[in-house]
């Protein structure tokens, strides 16, 4: 259930949720009625920024903590939920640096754990996992029993950052629900660089009247995820405890390629120049080729599908970043930082 009625009263952590995808769970939370505490470290390249939670972050209690290395807070503990948002998803910037990487996305991840542990806390736990684990497709549509092949360093710390969850579900009764997300887009995606995401970097250079450069002519296919999508998808997990223990794809089953995505948006926005361009050799070693999910899984354990079309979330996307100031150079910076 993701309605009133399933979060009204509850308490709930979301650990990264001042973050593109954790933000919007928070106010879609907080609308629901859920008692919310944000947990994140506003670590520098991370996503984190106070202005994904202006709206509504005087009403929502704030813990400004880095799991890495700071302490648990006391909220995470005493939470019936706690939405797993942490980490870097920047997959160029792991390449560069994996140690950063290895800290952000799996030591993070075990000191949250040991402190659940030592504590005898039992919080059902989402944990936002991503598509990368799988690497290249084999096959397609990718289903949960597709082979593992991490191409990088961010989707082995994040594979190994399950394998811990597992573990610790297995040997201390921890009820964790792993979703692996696909190619999410939306509302306060950062767009000023790529670190956060190819789409959002696009739609910013779009929004920015700079031209737009297509990769590979943009002819690669993915199952562009809008995040009110992948918001329902974390709040079904949150209130399917029966599928603790379980891996699950969410993405959407209509794929489209990023040249369609990027002419969509343009025709929407009603400006902005496409151009083809070769593959970057640093992107070129990672990158996936064709990706999409079989939902099955997601359909069957959490009544879940997607539903947004691509022409409609893109219209909600770019409504936001118009109407909200700064909105072209997202997330603004900090004024600690101009």
């Amino acid at each position: 259930m993701t309605g009133v009625e399933a979060w009204r009263g509850r308490g709930v952590v979301i650990l990264g949720g001042a973050g593109f995808i954790g933000s919007n769970l928070a106010l879609r939370l907080a609308a629901l009625g859920a008692a919310v505490t944000i947990v994140d470290g506003l670590v520098p390249g991370c996503g984190g920024h106070p202005a994904n939670l202006a709206t509504d972050r005087a009403a929502l209690p704030f813990v400004r903590a880095d799991l890495a290395v700071d302490a648990v807070p006391a909220a995470v503990l005493e939470a019936e939920v706690v939405f797993d948002l942490l980490g870097d998803p920047a997959h160029a910037r792991s390449v560069a640096d994996p140690r950063r990487d290895l800290t952000l996305n799996l030591v993070a991840q075990v000191a949250l754990l040991e402190a659940l542990r030592r504590a005898g806390a039992r919080p059902l736990i989402v944990l936002a996992s991503t598509r990368s684990v799988y690497g290249r497709p084999e096959r397609l549509p990718v289903d949960e029993t597709h082979p593992i092949a991490p191409p990088d360093p961010n989707g082995i710390h994040k594979f190994a950052a399950e394998q811990y969850a597992v573990l610790y579900g297995r040997l201390y009764d921890l009820p964790i629900v792993r979703l692996r997300l696909t190619n999410v887009y939306g509302p306060r995606q950062g767009n000023r660089d790529a670190a956060h995401g190819v789409t959002g970097f696009l739609l910013g250079r779009l929004l920015r009247d700079e031209p737009v450069l297509l990769f590979g002519g943009g002819a690669f296919r993915r199952d562009w995820l809008m995040v009110d999508d992948a918001v329902d998808a974390l709040l079904a997990a949150g209130s399917a405890a029966e599928a603790a223990g379980q891996a699950i794809n969410i993405g959407h089953d209509r794929p489209a390629s990023l040249r369609e995505f990027m002419t969509t948006a343009r025709d929407l926005l009603g400006r902005g120049e496409l151009r083809d361009a070769p593959l970057p050799p640093d992107q070129r070693a990672i990158d996936v080729g064709d990706y999409w999910t079989d939902p099955r899984t997601g359909e069957r354990l959490l009544g879940w599908r997607a539903e947004t079309s691509l022409r409609d979330g893109l219209a909600r996307t770019l409504d936001f970043y118009t109407r909200t100031p700064d909105g072209a150079r997202w997330p603004p910076p900090s004024p600690s930082s101009t």
